[in-house]
């Protein structure tokens, strides 16, 4: 019997497909009839490690634990989960947002934003994403997780200065139909100035150049204010949840 395929949302193909070509670099991809799991290159980094699924039921918890006993996931899951295990923790309710663009976006040249293209410039992506998404503990890992990123084309990271100072970061990379942008942040002092607005327009410009007008990402609520300020539109909601290892 020919074995089902999940059928992916543009997020979700965007995602699969950057992974994907990750995969020469440590990552894995694991597919189920229901799912797909992106396994990073370092497994033990935070909140990295994600199951995208239509619905999170009893048969992917039960793979997961199976599979993953060692390692804590993240569940994507495009409807809400009716199971409940102690080990299952809701996390939120994400936003997957969409922004088409038809022309090159205002830059704001109070802020110089700088691709990160060495391993000097990504210590410092590192150093402000572990302050940013709390993950102080774990840069050294990160690092050496993120550095064979800077040999591919279509995954590029970004700085942003403010008089010199490092103060923010985006990441964006390129699948057949859309960018993904993640790890956009910016350290709690410089926040409300205009910063995240100038990483994404320069960041989307350099893509739109290279010929894609689409862009997703995956926003919290918070967030949601923040990129739909910009132009992104929200086209679906997404419950995240927390599978402990064991």
């Amino acid at each position: 019997m020919r074995r089902k395929i999940v059928r992916k949302n543009l997020f979700q193909k965007t995602v699969y497909e950057i992974y994907k070509n990750k995969e020469t670099l440590g990552y894995k991809i694991i597919e189920t009839s229901d799912m797909f799991v992106i396994l990073w290159n370092n497994q033990t980094l935070s909140g990295l490690n994600v199951a995208h699924c239509e619905q999170f039921t009893c048969n992917e918890y039960d793979f997961l634990k199976r599979e993953f006993r060692d390692i804590e996931v993240c569940i994507a899951s495009n409807k809400q989960t009716d199971i409940h295990y102690p080990e299952l923790k809701f996390d939120e309710v994400a936003h997957i947002m969409l922004f088409e663009a038809n022309h090159l976006l205002r830059e704001d040249n109070f802020f110089d934003v700088r691709l990160v293209d060495n391993k000097q410039k990504l210590e410092m992506f590192c150093n402000i994403a572990g302050d940013v998404f709390h993950m102080k503990d774990e840069i050294q890992a990160l690092q050496k997780s993120l550095l064979p990123d800077l040999e591919l084309d279509n995954c590029n990271k970004y700085i942003a200065y403010k008089n010199g100072i490092p103060v923010g970061i985006t990441e964006i990379c390129r699948g057949s139909e859309a960018c993904l942008i993640s790890w956009v942040g910016v350290k709690t002092e410089f926040r409300k100035q205009g910063i995240c607005h100038a990483m994404l327009a320069h960041a989307i410009n350099n893509e739109i150049s290279k010929g894609c007008n689409k862009f997703v990402l995956v926003a919290t609520e918070i967030g949601q204010q923040v990129y739909s300020r910009f132009g992104f539109e929200t086209i679906m909601s997404r419950y995240d949840y927390i599978l402990k290892k064991s």
